[in-house]
């Protein structure tokens, strides 16, 4: 079924305003559940597929806004180790949080695990730097994933 030609990109105020008290009447009427398809037909230049998302992964009132927890982050890290990145049935460990908040919130913590700085290479930094000087191009070839601005940062520090 066309609906009235699909529209692309951000949605209006007046649409989400739309959309949310659309999902509660269509719950009412098919007794909790949600039908995207009888739901579209009410947001004009919406799919079913739009609907749904743009309720699950930003409308829906359950979904947890406030900052990650320690523990939500432990809870996290530990679940990726187990299950890789299923980032639906991690979510569903994770009550209140999206599969691509998870997924968001796991990368960005790798990345800052990937800025800290490990003692092994302050060490290498201090002895090259000893030995050669400044010559932050031939210390960096020494530490893989660390750019030559970087390891002259991580010296000042």
């Amino acid at each position: 079924m066309m609906y009235g030609g699909e529209k692309k990109g951000a949605w209006a105020q007046s649409e989400d305003e739309r959309l949310l008290r659309v999902v509660e009447e269509i719950r009412v009427e098919y007794g909790g559940r949600v039908k995207w398809c009888e739901v579209a037909k009410h947001i004009p230049q919406r799919s079913p597929k739009q609907c749904r998302e743009r309720y699950v992964y930003n409308l829906d009132p359950n979904i947890k806004k406030e900052p990650w927890s320690k523990e939500e982050d432990a809870l996290l890290i530990f679940a990726q180790r187990h299950l890789g990145n299923a980032w639906a049935r991690i979510a569903g460990c994770l009550p209140g949080r999206t599969e691509n908040s998870t997924k968001t919130r796991f990368k960005s913590i790798m990345r800052a695990q990937k800025r800290i700085w490990k003692k092994e290479e302050d060490e290498l930094i201090v002895s090259m730097h000893t030995q050669i000087g400044p010559q932050w191009d031939i210390i960096s070839t020494s530490l893989p994933g660390r750019s030559r601005n970087a390891s002259r940062i991580g010296f000042c520090y």
